[in-house]
This record gives structure tokens, sequence and C-alpha cells, in this order.
């Protein structure tokens, strides 16, 4: 689960931290956005991240939960003191289509 962090001292943004050798599941909850449009699920998710993290695959690869309103994907690696945007696009079975980014900063626990 996303769990941001509001520092408007260091960064406008909310951001997520996580240890470079941490390899944990970040979720979009898409649920209140897909109830603007009665019964629309997600047909298809895509994670996109920036070079340095790792997204996972095999048994760590990114999912769309039972509901199909929730995505996750595993990230693990980055190095300490970097900033990495993540990007989750879905399309749903209605034909909509829409993005959500985060930065996660990589800091040594």
């Amino acid at each position: 689960m996303k769990s941001f962090i509001k520092d408007t001292l260091t960064s406008p943004f909310p951001y997520i931290e996580k240890d470079p050798d941490d390899r944990k599941d970040y979720t979009n909850d898409w649920t209140e956005w897909l109830a603007q449009s009665a019964g629309d699920v997600i047909a298809s998710s895509v994670w996109t991240v920036a070079s340095g993290l790792v997204l996972g695959t095999a048994s760590f690869a990114p999912t769309v939960d039972a509901t199909n309103k929730k995505a996750t994907a595993w990230l693990s690696g980055g190095t300490a003191g970097q900033s990495y945007v993540v990007e989750n696009k879905i399309t749903t079975v209605g034909g909509r289509i829409a993005s959500d980014s985060f930065t996660v900063k990589v800091k040594q626990q």
C-alpha cells in the first residue's frame, strides 16, 4: 500500500520512502475513481518505473486484485539519496484510460 509522506519543506509533493534493499508492494486503489462510471473496472494495468528501480517479475509481477479496482506492483532497488517516478496507467472495460504517478525517495534505513 502506498503511504505518502508530506514534507512541504523539502518537497511540495507527497512521496514514498523505501530502503534500497526493500522489495515491497505498492497499490493504487482506483475504487473511488471507477465509481464515477457504474460497473466500470480495470481491464489492464501497466506500471512504468524510472531507471534504477526494479519492477517485480515472476511471483512478484504486477497484479490487479479480485475486484478489478486495485493495481499492485512490487518495487525493489534504487540508490540511496535518489528519487524515482513510478507511473500506473490503467484501461477500464468501459474504455476509460487513467494514469497516476508518485515519487519514491530511496533512503538508507
